[in-house]
């Protein structure tokens, strides 16, 4: 990211903390997401991890690395033992990364394009407790099409630790 890339910010009242987004790595997920939906007639739901910064008052998400996925369960994002296997790795990879120094691990993105649109499926929550289970960790969920702009939303915990996973 460089100083000229531009931040947009996320905030609704129910959110503990504001999300504020680099508008270049979001697009580029974005991209990635239609891409999906397009190869594969009736898409490919595809998932990753969001780097950025925190403090007591926002999440700021400046990069991302996608997440492999083997579809061993259909076209859905949905990981089985080896992705998540592969997962882990990523994890710690990112985490001894010199080049990603002054960054961490905010959250996780995953697009819909065959079920559940803006709601967090069973296994997107078993995703996000399992490897992103930080209470100021954030999940992004997309719902590409191929005719209309991408529709996009936020899940984040509340203060008790629990997540309102049918909207976001």
């Amino acid at each position: 990211m460089t100083t000229a890339d531009q931040m947009e910010t996320w905030i609704v009242p129910q959110a503990p903390l504001a999300i504020e987004y680099s508008i270049a790595a979001l697009s580029k997920i974005n991209r990635a997401a239609v891409d999906a939906l397009v190869a594969l007639r009736g898409g490919l739901g595809i998932g990753g991890v969001l780097l950025g910064t925190r403090d007591s008052e926002r999440v700021r998400i400046l990069a991302f690395r996608a997440v492999e996925c083997e579809y061993a369960f259909g076209p859905v994002f949905a990981l089985s033992d080896h992705d998540r296997r592969k997962l882990t790795e990523l994890l710690r990879d990112i985490r001894q990364n010199p080049g990603l120094k002054g960054t961490e691990v905010v959250g996780w993105y995953v697009s819909h394009t065959r079920r559940g649109g803006r709601t967090l499926a069973e296994s997107d929550l078993d995703i996000y407790q399992t490897f992103f289970p930080e209470p100021w960790q954030v999940t992004l969920v997309l719902q590409p099409t191929s005719m209309a702009p991408t529709v996009a939303g936020f899940f984040f915990r509340e203060l008790d630790g629990s997540v309102r996973s049918s909207s976001t």
